[in-house]
């Protein structure tokens, strides 16, 4: 199982942080397909109006990701998930990262107008580099 945060990937940064996250699942998949995207740090939420994704080249909200229905991130390709929250982590410092991904697959319908919701969980420790 691929897990949707990179091991040893917290990254410190002085206007906030940053983490690798993989899409598990076996095709690649729209953005906007992404349901949830949820990351807790030492046990405090983080704001999704903080956080941002990397992909593609491009930089963008989470508000932004729902319409985007022909940026693709494929399955061999890390996102850079980036959380403008400064002092919250601070390079060297070990935290507790909790994170929640729902993915939509809109080729397996589940009912009239329904698709498969798949939701992928990471809880670990990681030191902040």
């Amino acid at each position: 199982m691929i897990s949707i945060i990179e091991e040893g990937s917290l990254r410190a940064g002085q206007e906030g942080f940053a983490l690798s996250m993989r899409l598990p699942w076996y095709r690649s998949l729209p953005l906007s397909c992404i349901e949830h995207l949820e990351v807790v740090v030492d046990g405090v939420p983080v704001d999704p109006d903080a956080m941002s994704l990397v992909l593609n080249g491009r930089e963008l909200a989470l508000a932004e990701i729902a319409d985007l229905v022909e940026e693709y991130w494929f399955i061999q390709d890390s996102a850079i998930l980036k959380a403008a929250v400064p002092d919250r982590v601070k390079k060297g410092s070990k935290h507790q990262i909790d994170a929640v991904l729902a993915f939509r697959c809109p080729y397996i319908p589940v009912g009239p107008g329904k698709f498969l919701v798949r939701v992928s969980k990471y809880s670990g420790y990681q030191t902040a580099s």
